[in-house]
Parts: structure tokens; sequence; C-alpha cells
């Protein structure tokens, strides 16, 4: 039954998945796996109330991201927006590591490192929005120095730096001296023209 109820879930046959499963009820004890797959195939063919029953039950033993976003689907079919919500920032939470922020940051340096300065910057941009160490932004407005002919766009990163209010004295102070530079280099260029 389980892997007839596996491979019509691979066809996509949703009803099929159902029946197997309930045929298995009382049988056995289905792992969090076939659970899932249960209560995916009851959201699926619009038995929304016995999906709930079961995803719900199911978080005991298996709390993932899949389990949540299944059910924050079930309660948006049943519009009950508090629980989709809930569910799907559970299922957000769970999905995304802790260290991405870091795993961002550590591509911007590579990226750096082989000057590849446009994406250093996105990275370093992502770094900072997933972990929101203002280290992160400190590198990116330095990337941005390098990269870009229009200084303003650097002189807004150092400053949206200094907005954080990092305790870092070197990258700091170095942030307020090359404000300092940019303003005037902006201001002379402009004067020339």
């Amino acid at each position: 039954l389980l892997q007839r109820a596996r491979s019509k879930y691979a066809l996509r046959e949703y009803p099929v998945v159902v029946q197997l499963l309930e045929r298995s009820r009382g049988r056995l004890d289905l792992n969090p796996y076939y659970q899932k797959m249960f209560g995916y195939a009851y959201l699926q063919i619009d038995s929304i109330d016995k999906a709930i029953h079961i995803l719900e039950n199911l978080l005991e033993k298996d709390d993932t991201e899949y389990t949540h976003y299944y059910l924050g689907m079930a309660y948006t079919a049943k519009e009950i927006p508090e629980k989709a919500i809930f569910h799907l920032e559970q299922a957000v939470n769970k999905s995304i590591s802790p260290n991405i922020g870091l795993y961002y940051a550590q591509l911007g340096l590579l990226c750096k490192q082989e000057n590849n300065l446009k994406d250093a910057i996105r990275y370093y941009d992502e770094a900072y929005t997933y972990s929101g160490v203002p280290k992160y932004l400190f590198l990116k407005a330095q990337v941005c120095d390098q990269y870009y002919k229009d200084k303003s766009i650097a002189l807004s990163h150092y400053q949206k730096y200094l907005a954080t209010a990092d305790h870092n004295v070197e990258y700091t102070a170095y942030a307020s001296d090359r404000i300092r530079y940019l303003k005037e280099f902006i201001h002379q260029t402009k004067s020339n023209k």
C-alpha cells in the first residue's frame, strides 16, 4: 500500500493516494513522511479539514518547513489568515539557516577578491538583509566606493552604516573620514562642471 501510495503521489494522483493511505489506517502507524504525504494529498483534493487534522498532529513529530507550509496553505484555503500567516512565517524561519548572512558575506568577500564587484555588492546586501550585522553595510559601502563612478552611491552606504551605531571604532572612523572626503569630492566635481 505504501509503495503504491508513493508512486501515485509522484504521479500526482492525489485521490488514489488518499484512498491507499486510508486503507493503511489501523494496520500500521504512518511515519512522518507518509503523514505529510497524506495531509498534502487531502489538501490537493480539497479535504481541507482532514488535511489540517493530519498536519497539526504531525507537528509533534515533524516540525519542519514543509509541514508548516502545507498548514499555511490549508488555513489559507479555510480563510483563517492569522493561522495561515503564523504557519507560513514558521515555514520561512525553518527554511532559512541562521548562518545565511555569513554565507552571503563569504560570497561577497570572494567576489571582491576576484574583482567581481557587482556580485560582491549584491552578496553583501543579502548578508546584511539576512543577518542585520552592520559590518556588511560597511563592506558593501567599500565595494560601492570602488565600483561606482558616481560617488554619491558609496556616500549613502557609508551614511547608512554610520546610522546603525555600530561599535567598531576602526570601521566608524574610516566611514566618517570617507564621508567627509566623498562630500568634498562630489562638491568639487559639481563646481568644475
